[in-house]
């Protein structure tokens, strides 16, 4: 399969059910150490992003985080005001001035490294905001910015994470989201959507080897 696909039959899912993909949002592939990796899946692309959008196809073996966001408006989030908590280490270096910037590199390079982090999850959240500011302005951190739809638009995001295998994608990570509690009056018509949708991408339970009972195992045993 190719993520263009993938992107394709989003778009055909969320119009069915009235709403639409969030544009331009994005899906990576997943490596050691590394959250945006070169492959990567696009919600509902303009039309400049989708003659952008690079073709790729999913090998076994992958892994990719799956960020799915539909909204009831017209799915173009705009920039919001609100200032921005959520932050991450790039490889960029640079000589910070500030003991607070400083301080807060060390330890986000420590216990954050190259994953996303959040200034509460910091020692002192105050001290972080100060220093922060110097290490965003020079490179040394990227700041993960808040977007927006319109007044009245609702907004669903469901986030997992799905393995790669030679017979499909498994999904080893969910989301909190019960489908028997969730009850719509619309429905997908298209009949090669509808099978992809029954198909099953939970990962099988393995299933535990029976102990023999002592008197079982011993008969096991005579007539060996």
């Amino acid at each position: 399969s190719q993520n263009k696909e993938v992107t394709e039959t989003v778009e055909k899912i969320a119009a069915a059910y009235g709403v639409k993909a969030v544009e331009g949002m994005m899906s990576h592939q997943q490596k050691q150490n590394v959250v945006d990796g070169e492959k990567a899946i696009m919600l509902n692309p303009n039309e400049q992003q989708r003659r952008d959008y690079k073709e790729c196809t999913f090998q076994a073996g992958e892994v990719y985080a799956i960020d799915m966001i539909l909204s009831t408006g017209e799915g173009k989030a705009r920039p919001s005001e609100l200032r921005t908590t959520i932050y991450r280490k790039t490889d960029s270096s640079y000589q910070l001035k500030m003991k607070a910037s400083r301080a807060v590199f060390a330890e986000i390079s420590q216990n954050a490294g190259a994953f996303p982090f959040t200034l509460r999850a910091l020692g002192d959240e105050n001290k972080a905001r100060l220093g922060i500011t110097e290490c965003a302005a020079h490179g040394v951190v990227d700041a993960y910015p808040i977007f927006t739809e319109k007044a009245g638009d609702v907004v669903a995001q469901f986030q997992y994470t799905v393995f790669v295998t030679a017979n499909g994608p498994v999904r080893i990570t969910t989301s909190p989201f019960d489908e028997a509690a969730v009850k719509s009056e619309k429905q997908v018509e298209d009949e090669t959507v509808k099978e992809l949708l029954a198909q099953s991408v939970a990962a099988k339970k393995k299933k535990k080897n029976k102990k023999r009972s002592g008197k079982s195992a011993a008969a096991a045993a005579d007539k060996a």
